[in-house]
């Protein structure tokens, strides 16, 4: 599960309808109104600036050079702690 989604899913859960079609995860944290502890907010807000690269292809190479295997191992720990805080606001 993206963090995305899970946003959506709590935006569904409160308010019994469809969210709003958007990848803004800042946007989805205030629809939803929670405000996380700053680790989890930094990376959220990292997390968002970062997604907009990765949606066009021709900047594929220097993706690939900017996230290395630790910087990649790093996002995908800090998603499972972010998701893990999410499901809490269930």
């Amino acid at each position: 599960m993206t963090i995305e989604k899970a946003l959506k899913g709590v935006f569904h859960q409160r308010y019994n309808e469809l969210p709003p079609k958007t990848h803004n995860l800042i946007y989805l944290l205030n629809k939803v109104m929670a405000k996380p502890e700053e680790p989890i907010g930094r990376f959220v807000a990292k997390l968002n600036e970062s997604s907009v690269a990765t949606r066009y292809p021709e900047q594929i190479e220097s993706l690939q050079k900017a996230y290395t295997k630790d910087i990649v191992r790093d996002i995908i720990d800090k998603t499972g702690e972010t998701l893990s805080w999410i499901k809490k606001l269930l």
